[in-house]
C-alpha cells in the first residue's frame, strides 16, 4: 500500500498546467503587494497565492498522501481527452451560472473589481481542492472513495468561494457547489497510466491542467462579461 495510500493516484504536472502555476504565481505576488494602496485586494492575493503554493507543495510530497508526475510529453490520444475535459468543464459551469442568472437576474450587475485575481483564482482553486484533497482523500479512503473525495473538496470549495466573493443567496451557493461537482467528476475521469521522465513505470495520475484551463476560461468569460459567480 505504501505512504500513497490504496490508489496510488498522483497528480500531473505537463506544461500546459506549469504555465498557469507561473502566470498565477507572479500576479499574486503583484496583487500582494497592494497591501498600501488597497488592503482588500492584497489579502485576496495572499489567499490566491497560499491556495496555488499550498496545493502545490503538499502534493508534491508522496508522503503526504498524493506525489506528482511531471509530464513532458502528450499523445493524441491524451490530447483529445484534454480538449474534452476543457470543453465538458467550461460548458457545464457556463450552463450553470446561466441557469443562476435567468432566476437571479440581479446578479449581472455585480461587477469585478480585481480582474486578474478573478481569471487566477480558479487555478489555485484547482491546485488545492482537486489536485490535492481529492487525491488524497481518494488514495486514503480507496475503492468507492472517489466520490467522497469529490463531495468534500466540492463543500469546501464552494464554502472556501462564499467567503471570498459573499454568499449572496443559497441558489448561487448551490450552483457553485453544482460546479465544483461537475469538475471534480472530470477531474476524477481523467485518471491514466502516465509515465514522466523520472518514473521507472507508468503510474495513475489526473492530468490537473484541462481543468484548470476550463476554471480559467469561465472566470475569463465573466470578465468580459462584466459580471461573475
Amino acid at each position: 500500500m505504501g505512504y500513497l495510500g490504496r490508489r496510488q493516484v498522483r497528480v500531473c504536472i505537463d506544461v500546459i498546467a506549469l504555465f498557469w502555476i507561473a502566470v498565477a504565481f507572479f500576479e499574486f505576488v503583484l496583487l500582494m503587494g497592494y497591501v498600501d494602496d488597497n488592503l482588500t485586494i492584497a489579502v485576496k492575493g495572499l489567499i490566491g497565492f497560499a491556495l496555488l503554493v499550498g496545493g502545490l507543495a503538499l502534493s508534491a510530497s508522496p508522503s503526504m498522501g498524493v506525489g506528482i508526475v511531471l509530464d513532458t510529453w502528450i499523445s493524441l490520444e491524451e490530447t483529445i481527452d484534454w480538449f474534452t475535459n476543457v470543453f465538458l468543464s467550461f460548458v457545464i459551469i457556463l450552463l450553470m451560472n446561466s441557469v443562476v442568472r435567468k432566476f437571479t437576474p440581479f446578479l449581472s450587475s455585480v461587477y469585478i473589481t480585481t480582474e486578474i485575481f478573478v481569471m487566477l483564482i480558479g487555478i489555485s482553486e484547482e491546485s488545492s481542492l482537486r489536485g490535492y484533497l481529492l487525491n488524497l482523500l481518494d488514495n486514503v479512503t480507496g475503492d468507492g472513495g472517489t466520490a467522497i473525495g469529490i463531495i468534500i473538496s466540492s463543500a469546501i470549495g464552494s464554502t472556501l468561494h462564499a467567503g471570498i466573493y459573499g454568499a449572496r443567496n443559497l441558489t448561487v451557493i448551490a450552483t457553485v457547489f453544482g460546479c465544483f461537482l461537475a469538475l471534480g467528476y472530470i477531474y476524477a475521469s481523467s485518471t491514466r497510466m502516465i509515465k514522466g521522465p523520472f518514473q521507472a513505470e507508468a503510474v495513475p495520475a489526473r492530468r490537473i491542467s484541462s481543468i484548470m484551463t476550463g476554471h480559467a476560461l469561465v472566470n475569463l468569460m465573466a470578465i468580459l462579461r462584466g459580471s461573475m459567480i
